[in-house]
């Protein structure tokens, strides 16, 4: 069962690492990036619980009128921070900037220098792009989100002998942007769970798309 899912996770961060090399250059800076997704993989159950979360997104006619979710409270960090995610079969190193992943070094598993094998590509920081960057059909409104700074609800979470621990970004303005990402990893496993809400002038997108 590991060495599956290994393979997938491999695979994944693949798919990111050629969607990189062979579209991102291709593409002129207005137009949005196809849909894809890629990192970690996602879990059925989990795929199905997020689209019941997620309601249409609107548009900008559309905000007359439209229902507010909560009271539209700025939420963002000061600075930029990085989180630490340890625990026996990877090192992961996400950033409140976007709530993106940064690092995910394998443990058990090394590359040609017999360190611990990444699986993020070093064409991530080239193109400004790492996995679980959100999509929408607005590149302004991605571009915003992508580059806020969020709040973080840990700095590091040590999650050796089995615990299991949850990450939370969460980023909000005044004008009805609102993100939330709830991560929650599991000793001895290499998937997790990942929910991921975007609300666009007060109300939500039904379903955003991660890279």
């Amino acid at each position: 069962m590991e060495k599956r899912v290994l393979i997938a996770i491999v695979l994944s961060f693949l798919i990111l690492i050629l969607y990189q090399a062979f579209f991102i250059k291709k593409q002129p800076e207005s137009e949005i990036p196809p849909e894809s997704i890629t990192g970690i993989e996602r879990k059925p159950e989990q795929q199905s619980a997020e689209k019941e979360l997620l309601s249409p997104l609107a548009t900008p006619e559309e905000r007359v009128g439209a229902e507010e979710e909560g009271d539209l409270q700025p939420i963002s960090a000061q600075t930029e921070e990085e989180i630490l995610i340890d625990t026996s079969l990877y090192r992961a190193v996400w950033s409140n900037r976007g709530g993106v992943l940064k690092s995910w070094r394998l443990k058990k598993h090394t590359d040609e220098n017999k360190d611990d094998l990444e699986l993020v590509s070093v064409r991530s920081a080239e193109f400004g792009i790492y996995p679980f960057s959100l999509r929408t059909d607005d590149s302004s409104f991605d571009s915003t989100i992508n580059s806020a700074l969020f709040e973080s609800s840990n700095l590091k979470l040590d999650l050796g002998g089995g615990r299991s621990g949850e990450l939370r970004f969460q980023y909000a303005d005044d004008k009805g942007t609102r993100v939330e990402k709830i991560l929650t990893f599991q000793d001895g496993k290499y998937d997790f769970d990942v929910i991921i809400n975007v609300w666009k002038y007060g109300q939500k997108n039904r379903f955003p798309c991660y890279l």
